[in-house]
């Protein structure tokens, strides 16, 4: 009778120790090795967000969205709102300002009106600039943002920029942020 108690509590006890691994098993299979590594909490806020996520791409008809996606956009709303409450200008509207003050009548360095050639060039390095940082305000613009701008950048035939290109366009935007810290006109 001692054995016969002993089996009947191994046997008894066994199937419900078994049901926690059978559980994370399951779950392990139905959800993949990431979600088996969240603890509960961490899975069902997971999964408010995959719901809200689909939601959102059913809803705009865009199915490539990602969370990634989502946090990109809302940082670039709250740079838009930052900019709106510090008045600080967005670079497409500051660079046509710059070419604006830039080729005005004595407008150039010395109180000298530019040539046509040099018009050409600050149009050019406009163009290069709102390419370069879209509706980045200029306040956020970093040098290192201005490196992967030229290192990425290509001809028109599609090859890279040669030195001397990398280096002109440099000087450009040097000059475009120089007037940015202290512009002649106001930045409205």
């Amino acid at each position: 009778m001692g054995g016969k108690g002993r089996i009947d509590f191994i046997l008894k006890k066994r199937p419900r120790h078994l049901k926690k691994p059978k559980r994370s098993q399951r779950s392990y299979r139905e959800l993949g090795a990431d979600a088996a590594k969240f603890k509960f909490d961490d899975y069902t806020s997971y999964c408010g967000w995959q719901l809200l996520l689909k939601q959102a791409q059913e809803k705009h008809r865009l199915p490539f969205l990602t969370v990634e996606k989502v946090f990109q956009g809302f940082e670039a709303h709250q740079e838009i709102w930052f900019r709106e409450k510090t008045n600080v200008p967005d670079v497409p509207r500051a660079a046509d300002q710059w070419f604006e003050d830039k080729t005005s009548e004595l407008g150039g360095e010395g109180g000298r009106t530019l040539s046509l050639d040099f018009k050409k060039e600050h149009k050019q390095t406009v163009k290069y600039l709102k390419k370069a940082f879209g509706r980045r305000s200029v306040d956020t613009v970093t040098h290192e943002m201005v490196e992967k701008y030229l290192k990425k950048a290509k001809r028109v035939d599609g090859k890279p920029l040669s030195q001397q290109t990398r280096k002109s366009r440099l000087t450009q935007f040097k000059m475009f942020f120089n007037w940015c810290m202290n512009p002649k006109a106001r930045l409205d």
